[in-house]
């Protein structure tokens, strides 16, 4: 607005005559447009602003809760990975094992045979068989679900020793009485074959429950 309108207007103001001039109602009207319709520019520009600043938030917030859960996502799956390659790492160990086991097994039964036809009835002098603590050893850390069947075991192993023992003190006994070839009573003797089969049947039950746990071992 110039200053030759100002002037004009403020004469008008003095005497009045602004109240018939239809220009300043015209300039007044056309101000009050300009204003609204800035006022209504800005408010729609700012309120747009603050709604793409929320959503950018949001976006922001959003995207940072991706993030979040697909390191958690990861971290599982690395840990259930390194949980699945440990079991099958153990798992490879175990059917290692298992097999050593039978195999300790089977010559703990040829070493007991040997014991007996050299201390008993040979009256050679032998050496115990020490595989039973191997047996014990891989049993006790690898194989709890053998329980019952490696407890049939070490009974006819127990009762196998107190046998071999109890034949041994009854040569000595006849040493002792100066006999020059001391041998075991017979009704002694006859207990061989019941004590070899115990034996035998134990490691027949181990050997069956070993199949059932080598099935498992190989699904796994």
């Amino acid at each position: 607005m110039d200053v030759e309108l100002i002037k004009e207007i403020a004469h008008q103001v003095v005497d009045q005559s602004i109240l018939y001039n239809w220009k300043i109602y015209a300039l007044l009207i056309a101000l009050f447009l300009v204003y609204f319709v800035i006022k209504i520019f800005l408010e729609s520009y700012f309120g747009k602003r603050g709604e793409q600043l929320a959503r950018k938030s949001d976006l922001k917030g959003i995207i940072d809760e991706i993030k979040k859960t697909t390191e958690a996502v990861e971290s599982i799956k690395n840990s259930i990975e390194a949980d699945i390659w440990i079991k099958k790492e153990f798992n490879i160990l175990r059917r290692q094992k298992l097999e050593e086991l039978l195999i300790l097994l089977y010559k703990h039964k040829e070493e007991v045979h040997k014991e007996i036809k050299q201390a008993v009835i040979d009256n050679q002098d032998f050496s115990r068989d020490t595989s039973i603590d191997r047996i014990t050893a891989i049993h006790k850390l690898y194989f709890p679900e053998l329980d019952d069947v490696m407890k049939e075991f070490y009974t006819a192993f127990t009762d196998t020793s107190t046998w071999i023992v109890e034949a041994l003190q009854q040569k000595a006994d006849e040493r002792k009485q100066g006999k020059t070839h001391p041998s075991v009573r017979h009704e002694h003797l006859e207990k061989y074959a019941v004590i070899i089969g115990s034996i035998t049947n134990s490691i027949g039950s181990v050997e069956n429950r070993a199949k059932l746990v080598m099935n498992d071992l190989r699904r796994i």
